[in-house]
């Protein structure tokens, strides 16, 4: 089993546009991946169809360097790269993800969030799930999806693990935070 395995993916996925120059070759969409990865994608691959010559690297480190939620103790999470595909010799985008720098710095977040729950236990569960909709939201209308997100399932995964009455006593209820979580992250 690969570390990558571990982690999740949503049900959506990373879809070459036709007649692209370009392909795009890795369509996983991971939970944990920051979107920003996926829009400099595609903004890549915009840029190419259109006859613009960029340099991957080059961008995307100008992009890591001016972005702490990409590096972990100054190292970067997330690579993007140009590569050949072997087979039909044609050029495509790449991202790379460094699992275990990932791991490290989701485990550190995680420590911070007990820490303020400790410290403040008023604290709601919205700062976990406020935390996922910031890496779902802003790329829901830029990749393709197998299924589309159902509130009632959302409701009911989250009546499973309990966390539904603890929202509920909170004062947030799950049509709510959609409605805050539509407003922050607007189509």
């Amino acid at each position: 089993m690969k570390l990558s395995d571990c982690f999740p993916t949503y049900s959506y996925y990373l879809v070459t546009p036709r007649k692209s120059k370009i392909r795009i070759s890795t369509r996983k969409v991971y939970v944990d991946v920051n979107p920003e990865v996926y829009f400099f994608i595609f903004d890549a691959v915009y840029k190419i169809n259109n006859g613009q010559k960029i340099n991957i690297k080059n961008e995307w480190n100008n992009i890591i360097q001016h972005n702490d939620d990409l590096l972990f103790g100054k190292k970067k999470i997330f690579s993007i790269f140009l590569t050949k595909n072997k087979i039909t010799s044609r050029n495509q985008i790449s991202y790379k993800v460094n699992w275990n720098l990932l791991e490290k710095k989701l485990e550190e977040q995680s420590k911070d969030i007990i820490k303020e729950f400790k410290r403040n236990p008023n604290v709601s569960l919205g700062i976990l799930y406020d935390r996922l909709a910031s890496n779902y939201y802003p790329i829901r209308n830029t990749v393709k999806s197998n299924s589309p997100i159902d509130l009632n399932k959302l409701k009911f995964k989250m009546k499973q693990i309990g966390d539904f009455d603890k929202l509920k006593q909170q004062g947030l209820m799950v049509k709510e935070m959609s409605n805050k979580i539509e407003e922050k992250y607007p189509n």
